[in-house]
């Protein structure tokens, strides 16, 4: 699984901006994020469609401004993190 970040990993002006996963092999991918430089978070979910293999549409829409690091798993147990800037 991969994701192609925005440059310098920032989003600007927008919560609900999306950093879509790739799947190179087939699985139902979950997804978590917490803020890194404040108490707020974004529980588990699933994302849905587009099937079972490649591109997945979706990702955390973020309560408020920060650093936010996101996991996303793909059935369970293969975890791809990254960090996200949001201002």
């Amino acid at each position: 699984m991969w994701v192609l970040l925005p440059p310098n990993g920032e989003i600007i002006g927008r919560l609900d901006d999306k950093v879509p996963p790739y799947r190179i092999k087939r699985g139902q991918i979950t997804w978590s994020a917490r803020q890194l430089d404040g108490s707020a978070s974004v529980p588990s979910q699933a994302m849905t469609g587009y099937g079972d293999i490649g591109f997945q549409s979706g990702d955390p829409s973020f309560p408020n401004v920060g650093c936010w690091q996101v996991s996303c798993w793909l059935e369970g147990r293969d975890e791809l993190r990254f960090v996200r800037r949001v201002r």
